[in-house]
């Protein structure tokens, strides 16, 4: 959404103008014919379906966000601070943009709540509203752990809420699931 608008050259653009303003139905369909006519079955584990849905999207968003969504996006994206100030930050910019996402930050505040239950140090914990983990099965809380001092990209352990992964593999039932992976070369000799 904080991307500037595409040119009408750019990648893709003959089927975005091809879909834009059509009837969300038929540019759906004409979407999965395009995809079937060029024999893909599936991309990354996504259906015909589902990417038809990403162009449908992105056909509608091709202006960029505006001016006030940008603005609240990247408020939003500039908090990065202790876990136990986050709710308060997040709570203060629902409150002054008028954005109704009470249900999220009452489950944020209830994780957070499980945390300090069972004794996690929340105050070295850093929420980060930036932070993604480079793998599209996530489907919602993520994490990586590493040293204090250590660099960024010196990851211990990462993971998180990946309810769909199952169903992208194939299976007919959903099964919710949480998981990490562990860099056991790094943690032997973590101190």
């Amino acid at each position: 959404l904080l991307a500037p608008p595409r040119p009408a050259g750019s990648d893709y653009a003959g089927l975005l103008a091809a879909i834009e303003g059509q009837d969300p139905k038929a540019a759906r369909a004409f979407v999965e014919d395009v995809i079937s006519i060029a024999g893909i079955a599936t991309v990354g584990g996504r259906t015909a379906a589902e990417i038809a849905e990403r162009f449908l999207s992105r056909a509608a968003n091709r202006e960029g966000a505006g001016e006030r969504a940008t603005a609240v996006l990247e408020r939003y994206l500039a908090i990065e601070e202790p876990l136990p100030r986050a709710s308060a930050t997040l709570r203060a910019l629902a409150r002054e943009e008028g954005l109704a996402i009470e249900p999220a930050l009452a489950r944020f505040e209830a994780r957070l709540a499980r945390f300090e239950a069972r004794a996690v140090p929340v105050e070295r914990v850093t929420f980060s509203a930036r932070f993604v983990r480079n793998f599209d099965y996530y489907t919602g809380f993520v994490f990586e752990a590493r040293e204090q001092d250590a660099a960024p990209g010196h990851v211990l352990v990462g993971g998180g809420r990946y309810d769909r992964l199952l169903q992208e593999l194939g299976s007919a039932d959903p099964s919710p699931g949480i998981g990490c992976s562990f860099w056991i070369d790094r943690l032997e000799v973590v101190r």
